[in-house]
C-alpha cells in the first residue's frame, strides 16, 4: 500500500469514529428518553413498585454510550492527526471488533478483523504513526 492509500485509509477511519460517534448519541438520548418513557408508563401499572428502575437503567446505558461518543471524537481526531494512542486505541476496538464471532457477527468480526490488520500489521499504515508493525513470523 503506497502512502496516500493509507493516509486516505486513516482519514476514512477518523470520519468513521466520528460518525460513530454522532449516531452514539443518537442512540444514548433515545435510550434515555424511552426508558423514562417506559418508566413512566409503568408506575401506572405496578403501583407502589414504580417504573424508576426502567429508567435508570436507561439513563446508565445512555450516559454509557455518551462517555463512548466522546471517546470516539477523541480517537478520530487522534487519527487524523496520526497520533499512537490513537493507533492503539483503534486497535483494540478492532480486537473487540473480532471478538463479535462470538455473538454470530460475522460482518463485525470481519470489519475488525481488517482494523487489526490495517493498524497492527500494514506496515505502511503503521509507519504514519511512527510505529513498528507487528511481527507475523
Amino acid at each position: 500500500m503506497d502512502k496516500n492509500t493509507a493516509e486516505t485509509v486513516v482519514k476514512i477511519y477518523a470520519v468513521l469514529a466520528w460518525v460513530g460517534a454522532f449516531f452514539s448519541v443518537i442512540g444514548a438520548l433515545a435510550l434515555m428518553g424511552l426508558g423514562a418513557l417506559g418508566g413512566g408508563m409503568m408506575s401506572g401499572y405496578y403501583g407502589m413498585m414504580g417504573g424508576g428502575w426502567l429508567a435508570g437503567i436507561g439513563v446508565f446505558f445512555g450516559v454509557f454510550m455518551i462517555a463512548l461518543a466522546v471517546l470516539e471524537v477523541f480517537v478520530g481526531l487522534g487519527l487524523w492527526r496520526k497520533q499512537e494512542w490513537a493507533r492503539i486505541v483503534t486497535l483494540v476496538f478492532g480486537a473487540l471488533g473480532v471478538l463479535s464471532i462470538l455473538g454470530l457477527n460475522i460482518i463485525g468480526a470481519a470489519i475488525g478483523a481488517v482494523t487489526v490488520w490495517l493498524f497492527g500489521f500494514e506496515p505502511t499504515v503503521t509507519g504514519l504513526f511512527g510505529a513498528k508493525p507487528f511481527k507475523t513470523k
